[in-house]
């Protein structure tokens, strides 16, 4: 409603009514942003909530074993310095850096529903309008591919039990 409000004020609506007379172009204006920019919001909004990760992503594997004690051992390491912080060290989806916001949690029905490269992409890009940033190569980060994918191997190991 304030959003309603704040348009018609804007495009001068508003005013024309309380003069008493009805600005044409103002309605006009009124009615492309119901037709036309309202829907393209709802629509990004919806992009948001989906995860469009290229199909060469989900195709990736991870190239370490969960089994290499050397893989998993640098995969605890990352994970309990950099995403323990908000996704928990128990994976448990709450972390002490983010009170009161809850991460995914990584458990069995989680990792099942991820690829390794679905994981990866995250990982690598973060995801924007969350508090999830960027880690992997070339980021503010710069986490090689490599120990990125030892994290997703000591997830998957640790977590996906």
């Amino acid at each position: 409603m304030l959003f309603l409000y704040m348009f018609f004020t804007a495009s001068g609506l508003n005013a024309a009514t309380n003069r008493g007379s009805m600005d044409l172009r103002a309605i006009k204006t009124a009615i492309i942003a119901f037709v036309v920019v309202v829907p393209i919001s709802v629509l990004l909004g919806k992009e948001h909530t989906k995860r469009k990760v290229p199909s060469e992503y989900l195709a990736k594997k991870n190239p370490f074993s969960g089994s290499d004690k050397s893989v998993l051992e640098r995969g605890e390491r990352l994970f309990s310095t950099i995403c323990a912080r908000c996704h928990g060290k128990n994976g448990d989806g709450v972390g002490s850096r983010l009170e009161g916001y809850t991460m995914p949690i990584f458990n069995k029905e989680f990792l099942s529903k991820r690829e390794d490269g679905y994981i990866y992409w995250v990982v690598e890009h973060g995801l924007s309008g969350t508090p999830m940033p960027p880690y992997g190569p070339g980021s503010d980060r710069n986490l090689s591919e490599a120990d990125v994918w030892k994290v997703i191997a000591f997830v998957r190991k640790r977590f996906g039990k």
